[in-house]
């Protein structure tokens, strides 16, 4: 249990100050505190931990304790949570923590649920400090949603859902389904989209699956296939993908187009290209052009490109529940800011190259990355806006032409937060 109280410290650690996403900043904490076992049990402390982040800076920063060391507050936090959720008292606290609690934070830790007492008036700071979502984003949704809507959404981010795809490229889907349930793999059927399943149960982790490893199923969530179906890929088609990698919606839109027509896939990264590239040959996507380029400077291809996703870089705000370290990571609201500025210069860029249909995307509730972006195009009679052929939530009111955008949410579809929006560009 040491051990895994400190590989959970490292974790909040490494997340505050590398900005990791949780999967990253566990699998080199769990290597730093040389953790061979007690693996899932410092799994659930560590996520465990980030659902209640926001009551434990509250309450040092009630008591004037914001300013001790990183350390000595990621063990705090780990503490905290152990002693709301499994009960610890103070001799097991000071055991796990080998000395990074003063016996001041440990009296705090043992007073905690007579401290935590959140009698704040403001339901907005209320419903972040209960959830542990950043307070700029609970504000800015309570302008959207109503309390009961909201909080639903809130509490559907404690909660992750893992879905999976099967490759047609590679499979067929009966065969390929067969092969999960003999693994241990229950499934839920989608009614949206072919050959797309929910995971409701797992005997084993689905990474350790030849199928997944082999490329025959997919891991991707459905709200990230609702922007590939949103485009409507088909044979014969040729596709600008203008902010590509990693490329699970790239190899989507190959499956779609039956691996027949052609797709220019797009990013800046070499790095990322490279792994896309590794990605491509393991799901058996043969019709993708990988080119290294920055989609807000785009030479022309009027004429060539028939339609262009652009699911662009963003906060992934609407992602919390399935990473959690974004908890901590989106506290800063000007990264929104800095994202919605990209946004518009990849949207514009893409819309003087290319005529026809565009997809744009991005997995966040704010928005200042979605209805406000559109938004300034369409003012700009940079081309006009038409509602996706998907199912989905209306765009956020207020908006121009909100009714023509698809917004997905986690309390609703299951899945990750999107904002998902088709242009015709002039």
């Amino acid at each position: 249990m040491k051990l895994a109280f400190r590989a959970a410290v490292l974790t909040l650690e490494l997340i505050e100050r590398r900005g990791l996403s949780f999967e990253k900043a566990f699998k080199e904490a769990i290597a730093k505190a040389n953790l061979r076992s007690y693996y899932t049990l410092a799994y659930k402390y560590a996520k465990g931990t980030l659902m209640k982040v926001y009551l434990a800076d509250h309450l040092l920063e009630s008591n004037k304790l914001s300013d001790i060391p990183l350390r000595r507050k990621c063990a705090f936090r780990v503490a905290l949570y152990l002693t709301l959720e499994e009960g610890l008292n103070e001799d097991e606290l000071n055991y796990l923590a080998g000395g990074l609690l003063s016996s001041k934070l440990i009296m705090l830790i043992s007073k905690a649920k007579e401290a935590i007492e959140l009698n704040e008036t403001e339901v907005i700071k209320l419903l972040s400090l209960r959830y542990s979502h950043p307070y700029w984003l609970v504000k800015e949704l309570s302008r959207y949603l109503d309390y009961g809507e909201l909080t639903a959404l809130l509490k559907a981010n404690e909660r992750s859902v893992t879905w999976v795809r099967v490759n047609l490229l590679k499979t067929d889907e009966e065969r390929a389904v067969r092969k999960l349930e003999r693994e241990g793999v229950s499934l839920e059927k989608d009614k949206d989209f072919e050959g797309v399943y929910k995971v409701l149960t797992t005997r084993k982790p689905l990474s350790k699956l030849k199928l997944i490893r082999e490329g025959e199923i997919v891991v991707q969530d459905k709200g990230s296939i609702a922007v590939v179906y949103a485009l409507e890929p088909s044979p014969g088609d040729v596709i600008l993908d203008a902010c590509a990698a990693p490329g699970m919606k790239t190899t989507l839109m190959a499956q779609l187009m039956e691996d027949r027509g052609s797709i220019i896939a797009i990013d800046i990264s070499d790095e990322r290209l490279a792994e896309m590239k590794h990605l491509l040959k393991r799901y058996g996507a043969q019709n993708v052009k990988l080119i290294r380029g920055d989609s807000r400077s785009l030479p022309l291809v009027r004429g060539r490109v028939t339609k262009a996703l652009v699911d662009a870089p963003c906060s992934n705000s609407g992602a919390i529940r399935n990473d959690p370290a974004l908890r901590i990571t989106l506290r800063d609201e000007n990264s929104v800011k800095l994202w919605s500025t990209i946004q518009r210069s990849i949207i514009r860029g893409v819309i003087r190259a290319v005529e026809g249909e565009i997809v744009y995307s991005t997995c966040s509730l704010s928005a200042k990355e979605g209805e406000e972006i559109i938004a300034d195009v369409i003012r700009g009679g940079e081309g006009k806006c038409i509602r996706p052929r998907i199912k989905g939530s209306e765009g956020f009111r207020g908006y121009p032409y909100s009714s023509r955008y698809v917004r997905l949410f986690p309390h609703i579809h299951d899945c990750i937060g999107f904002f998902i929006s088709k242009i015709i560009a002039y």
